[in-house]
């Protein structure tokens, strides 16, 4: 998706350096303002430079709607990547992602943590 931005020079190369300086590791970029100043444009443009320079990003674009819904932006993110992510992770999870990404689903009861105690001996107690 190739498109021209006119008239934000200044901030289209904040997002070029940000996305140029990215290689070392996993970084997140927000763009925050009012309505209608052009972030989704800053924002789309910043994708495409990211991937024309070979690098992989994960997006999510909730929208209002989907507020209520668990783990939706999940969804977003890993809609591309999940094949190649979940090998990747320990086995809890790889089954908590699986099930909020509904490729499985939840059996038995949610288990809670249990604390354990231990009782402090007093110095020179027997063991």
């Amino acid at each position: 998706m190739a498109f021209k931005v006119v008239g934000r020079e200044d901030e289209l190369a904040s997002v070029a350096a940000f996305v140029d300086e990215a290689r070392d590791g996993p970084v997140a970029l927000v763009l925050d303002g009012e309505a209608g100043i052009g972030k989704s444009t800053l924002w789309l443009a910043g994708v495409e430079h990211a991937r024309t320079q070979g690098l992989g990003v994960l997006s999510a674009r909730p929208a209002e709607a989907e507020s209520s819904l668990a783990y939706v932006g999940l969804g977003d993110l890993f809609e591309d990547v999940l094949d190649d992510v979940l090998p990747a992770l320990t086995p809890p999870r790889r089954r908590a992602l699986e099930i909020a990404m509904l490729r499985d689903e939840a059996r038995g009861p949610a288990r809670r943590p249990r604390a354990r105690r231990r009782r402090a001996r007093r110095p020179g107690a027997p063991g």
